[in-house]
Order: C-alpha cells, then sequence, then structure tokens
C-alpha cells in the first residue's frame, strides 16, 4: 500500500470520529468552534492521528480473530454463520502459509497487477475494522439511548470485515498459487 492510500485510509477512520468525538467535546468549545481555513491542515492532521491510533486498536483487537479466520480459509472452508461462530468461539489458529508480507512481496515482484488489487482488498479491510471500533466508540460516547442502534451498527461492520477479510485472503492465496503455477509452467516449457 502506498502513503497516499494509508493517509487516505487513515483519514477515512479518522473522519468517522469526529461523530462521537464530537459529542465529548466541552458545549462551550463546541459553541465557539469556528474553523478558518489555516485550521484544516491541522484537523487534517489531527484526523489522521485519530486514525492511526483506531486502526492499531483495531488491530489489536481483530489480530486473533484475523488469524483463526486465516487458518479456516487456509484449510478451504466455506464461509457459513455456523462455521464462522465455530472460529470465533475457537479463536486464532495456526497460519500454515508464508507470511502476509513475503506474499505481498512476491506478488508485487512477479505479479504486480495481482500485488495491486490484493493492496486495495486490504484497504478495504483496514476501512471496515476501524469503523468496528468507531461504531462501538459511537454506542458508548454519543447515544444516550437507543443503544440497539449501536450494537446493530457493530454487527453490521463486524461482518463486512469478515467477510472482506476472508475475501482478501483468499485472493491473495489463489494470486499467489495462480503466480507460482505460471512460473513452473514458463520454466517447463523452456
Amino acid at each position: 500500500m502506498t502513503i497516499p492510500g494509508l493517509f487516505i485510509e487513515y483519514l477515512i477512520v479518522g473522519a468517522l470520529a469526529l461523530i462521537w468525538l464530537y459529542k465529548l467535546l466541552p458545549e462551550q468549545w463546541v459553541s465557539k468552534l469556528l474553523l478558518q481555513p489555516a485550521h484544516l491542515p491541522l484537523l487534517a492532521l489531527g484526523l489522521y492521528v485519530v486514525g492511526m491510533v483506531i486502526d492499531f486498536v483495531a488491530w489489536i483487537l481483530t489480530s486473533y480473530i484475523k488469524a483463526g479466520l486465516r487458518a479456516w480459509a487456509e484449510e478451504g472452508h466455506t464461509y457459513t454463520p455456523k462455521e464462522l461462530v465455530k472460529i470465533l468461539k475457537g479463536g486464532g489458529g495456526k497460519v500454515k502459509r508464508g507470511s502476509i508480507t513475503s506474499r505481498q512481496i512476491y506478488l508485487a515482484i512477479h505479479a504486480p497487477e495481482a500485488a495491486k488489487e490484493a493492496a486495495m482488498r486490504s484497504s478495504r479491510d483496514r476501512i471496515a475494522r476501524g469503523a468496528i471500533i468507531n461504531s462501538i466508540l459511537f454506542t458508548t460516547f454519543a447515544l444516550p439511548s437507543q443503544k440497539y442502534i449501536g450494537v446493530l451498527m457493530i454487527l453490521i461492520f463486524s461482518i463486512m470485515w469478515v467477510n472482506f477479510e476472508l475475501s482478501s485472503y483468499s485472493y491473495e492465496m489463489k494470486a499467489e498459487q495462480l503466480v507460482k503455477e505460471k512460473i513452473e509452467s514458463d520454466k517447463n516449457q523452456r
């Protein structure tokens, strides 16, 4: 993922945080809060930092489940709600394939277009996991009543993240496999 891509991801996650952060500000600040054009770079920087923090927290909270999802995907399972509940209860498994970083480097060297597609899919995963944390914080700080709306948002974003994560990892595994087969085929034709 390029630096501008990460900047946009963190900016989006940080901007989503404004929904609940706004509720935490004292009322006298909110009433006097007038943004001048000179403040916009500072606002963007602040949103970027908030987005980074939220993504880091989201990464910590989802890494255990992510490992389980990836181990499950490597075993060739298909996505069913019953199987997913089993994974979430059992937690993270041992991922058998090579590391994500080595796979990304391999694809970048041998199939740059597949590497770009994998990076775009990964971007979607990060934004979805940031939305989970933002919806938890929104439910906690900005919803005085009707908490069921927040719980529904958390559930929807969680399902989206799981679906995106499985889709991205399946794409990476398949791309790696097909590139290796193509390289092997090219060697055999020589």
